[in-house]
């Protein structure tokens, strides 16, 4: 069978493979892993490719495979490039996407959003109560291949890094970060003071809330392959004290800390549930709630969305009587090339006032390329 009639795919997602099979489905050549895999078209008897080699996800380098599964390098793009096709005589469609991520704010008193973004990737992941400092990540390619954790004040002034790792929450004191790792959480401090792991035998903590108090965390943890469950542990000690109960399973957003410290609201994909920090039983939040995913709680009440994939409308609840109105109705300014804007990047101060969130923009060039061989 001819090599140009065989059926070519490509696995998309942080780690793929080019593969290409006969009509029998048999495998007549396979790739090496690659990150971020995209785009592929022929070029005679050779497969070309789109793909990063390495973390971050930087694809920049157009790959082509032959029909031994010997791989070249065709050539290195700035930027992120997607192959689109390639014309019998050579000439090839790609796109080079300026692919950032960022962050906006509203802050008490303030009437419009405004950009704080930092790098290239930033994702927040908490504001102080007063509003003047936000905590986040840089997650792409400026990130560095752990990630990194920085402060910024919320007038704009530059952002301090604070070390490796991904944000999770600021202490009431803002003294404190709590940041996750690649194999557990770290208590960092946002001045001088030295890291300390957060660490249970037996539990993976994978992330993590500040209570009130400020000796006490909520963090998402499971042992072993069982579900994620929340539990509280003390930051300085070793307690540790389930709060949700086996079975129900924990995502990384869909859950929030009442200001007080007293509660945990958990949706649950069949009703929004209130959990005693303390311990005892928990009670639904009326009115008709199962499809409404928790944003975050403030002082007025539960923060809700019917759209866990994008912010858009948030509606206020009373966890009491499940009464709801309309808080906020999120949306960028310049809404161009914006892939997503998820629920779980929303933050908004305890009063309510002030709130702020991520976004992913991908905006592309399009090129013809001639003179590649």
């Amino acid at each position: 069978m001819p090599w140009r009639r065989l059926r070519l795919s490509c696995r998309l997602g942080l780690v793929g493979r080019v593969v290409v099979v006969d009509r029998s489905g048999t495998k007549r050549a396979l790739s090496a892993r690659y990150f971020n895999v995209f785009g592929l078209a022929w070029k005679g008897d050779e497969v070309w490719f789109t793909a990063a080699n390495e973390l971050p996800l930087f694809r920049n380098t157009i790959y082509a495979m032959n029909s031994s599964g010997a791989v070249r390098i065709v050539a290195r793009v700035p930027g992120h490039t997607s192959l689109h096709d390639i014309a019998p005589d050579g000439r090839a469609i790609i796109a080079r996407t300026d692919d950032r991520g960022g962050i906006t704010v509203r802050m008490p008193g303030e009437a419009a959003e405004r950009d704080l973004s930092w790098l290239d990737a930033a994702v927040l992941a908490d504001i102080s109560a007063d509003g003047r400092r936000i905590l986040f990540s840089e997650t792409g390619v400026a990130g560095g291949p752990h990630g990194s954790t920085y402060l910024r004040g919320t007038d704009g002034s530059a952002a301090v890094r604070l070390g490796d790792g991904y944000a999770q929450a600021l202490s009431p004191d803002g003294r404190s970060a709590i940041v996750q790792t690649e194999s557990h959480l770290e208590v960092i401090p946002t001045g001088t003071g030295q890291a300390r792991r957060l660490e249970r035998p037996g539990l993976r903590l994978r992330r993590g809330r500040w209570l009130a108090d400020g000796r006490q965390v909520v963090v998402r943890a499971s042992a072993n392959d069982a579900p994620p469950r929340l539990f509280v542990l003390d930051v300085e000690g070793t307690t540790t004290r389930p709060v949700t109960p086996e079975g129900l399973a924990i995502g990384d957003s869909g859950w929030s800390v009442s200001p007080d410290g007293a509660m945990v609201a958990v949706s649950t994909g069949e009703r929004l549930e209130l959990f005693p920090i303390a311990g005892g039983t928990s009670r639904t939040v009326p009115g008709g709630l199962e499809r409404w995913t928790v944003v975050s709680w403030i002082e007025s009440g539960l923060l809700v969305s019917e759209d866990p994939l994008s912010v858009g409308k948030v509606v206020r609840v009373d966890p009491a009587t499940g009464r709801r109105d309309t808080w906020a109705d999120i949306r960028p300014q310049d809404p161009a090339g914006i892939m997503s804007l998820a629920v779980g990047t929303l933050v908004v101060t305890p009063d309510g006032r002030g709130y702020g969130y991520s976004w992913h923009r991908a905006v592309s060039d399009l090129y013809l390329v001639e003179g590649w061989a």
